[in-house]
């Protein structure tokens, strides 16, 4: 019986993405951005970073004033992590979100999502650290996973030094940031670091089947993030095909989620990597972990970092209030 309760839940989810209606504000975004469609397969990662992580930060057109904003590294072993740190006040002992960029592993900055990290500081009340990770494909996995890990092992031991609260520790990422965040927060249960959420956008969460999914057919290409991009950044980033069930590069491999912490994770409709986020939420509830599924059924990947969408406030909104209410300080 629960097994055709399961196939029947399915069904009506992928009716409902098929028959969801494109916002047609995105529509106009996608009519001019596949005006100029671009073969990511014949660029360098350093070209595509020259030409695509400049539109990232141009979308977000929101930059919030904050009393303090500060660039720091990290020391870990033999090289040292940057980070970008926001302060929404100048009180101590305040909670702390560590946040990882998306950009498929390959992309992105800290400058990419810095007006998206001051507005989460502003709308929680959380200081928030941005990891700049390790990018593929010059440092492939598990590269940019250790380093994210290394930061919030190094908040767990000296958060009081930038004024926050260890024990009241959230993570975040968008798309490749999501795969991170919901990988590091496997470990982190694993090894006993207290988190109070991780708050996943649009995740990548099993590498191995993210091409098979109806999601992946039915999106990968004319809207914003295609097929071609998603094969050739997971090849950067983990280009040893075995390396794939590894949970810490497909955390929905992983086998143990007893101490995983509550999760937040929001997808989008037309985006190649619904199925992966929405059988993610299938897997939490089924190990009995708190998780909270918001859907937006008439965007596309990355809409929560594109300032022109009502939905991308809303969204901001809904992260804001989910992180205070875990951190015990909803308003």
């Amino acid at each position: 019986m629960k097994k055709i309760i399961a196939i029947l839940l399915i069904t009506i989810v992928t009716l409902s993405v098929t028959q969801a209606q494109l916002d047609p504000v995105v529509a106009q975004i996608l009519k001019q951005a596949n005006t100029h469609t671009l073969d990511v397969r014949k660029f360098t990662a350093p070209q595509l970073r020259q030409m695509m992580d400049p539109g990232v930060r141009r979308m977000q057109m929101t930059v919030e004033k904050l009393p303090r904003i500060e660039n720091k590294t990290i020391s870990h072993q033999s090289f040292k992590i940057p980070v970008k740190i926001y302060w929404p006040s100048l009180k101590q002992n305040l909670p702390v979100v560590v946040f990882f960029h998306g950009g498929g592993w390959a992309l992105g900055n800290l400058e990419t999502h810095d007006p998206f990290c001051r507005t989460i500081a502003k709308l929680s009340g959380a200081i928030v650290v941005s990891v700049g990770y390790r990018l593929a494909p010059e440092y492939p996995f598990p590269a940019g996973f250790n380093d994210a890990f290394a930061v919030v092992g190094w908040l767990s031991q000296q958060a009081k030094k930038i004024g926050a609260n260890p024990k009241q520790m959230a993570l975040m990422g968008d798309s490749a940031g999501g795969n991170l965040a919901a990988a590091v927060a496997l470990k982190a249960g694993q090894q006993k670091i207290e988190l109070k959420a991780q708050v996943l956008l649009y995740p990548a969460t099993n590498l191995a089947q993210m091409t098979k999914n109806d999601s992946y057919q039915k999106f990968g290409k004319g809207y914003i993030l295609t097929t071609d991009q998603v094969e050739l950044f997971r090849g950067w980033y983990v280009p040893q095909v075995q390396d794939w069930q590894n949970p810490y590069a497909s955390p929905a491999l992983n086998k143990r989620f007893n101490r995983l912490t509550a999760t937040l994770v929001i997808t989008a409709g037309f985006d190649p990597l619904y199925d992966d986020g929405r059988k993610y939420v299938q897997l939490l509830q089924q190990k009995n972990i708190k998780v909270t599924h918001k859907h937006f059924s008439g965007m596309i990947h990355g809409f929560v970092t594109m300032d022109m969408l009502k939905q991308a406030a809303q969204a901001k909104q809904i992260i804001a209030n989910y992180l205070k209410e875990q951190f015990g300080k909803a308003k």
